[in-house]
C-alpha cells in the first residue's frame, strides 16, 4: 500500500514540475509583451493629453479678453 502511495506521489510531483517549466516558459514572452503594452499606452496617453492641452490653449487665445472687446 505505501509503495502505490509513494509512486502516485511521485506522479504528482513529476506534474508539477511540468506544470511550472511550462508556465516558466511562457510567463517570459508575456510579460514583456504585457510590460510593452503598458508602456505604449502610458506613451499614447502623454501624447493625447498633451494634443489636446494645445488644441484648448488655442481655442482658448482666440477668444478676446474683456479690455479687446
Amino acid at each position: 500500500m505505501r509503495s502505490h502511495v509513494y509512486s502516485f506521489l511521485q506522479i504528482i510531483q513529476s506534474l508539477a514540475i511540468w506544470l511550472v517549466q511550462l508556465i516558466q516558459s511562457i510567463l517570459g514572452p508575456i510579460c514583456f509583451v504585457c510590460a510593452w503594452g503598458i508602456l505604449l499606452l502610458l506613451g499614447w496617453n502623454l501624447w493625447s493629453f498633451t494634443r489636446d492641452g494645445i488644441a484648448r490653449a488655442r481655442q482658448m487665445h482666440r477668444i478676446p479678453c474683456a479690455d479687446c472687446r
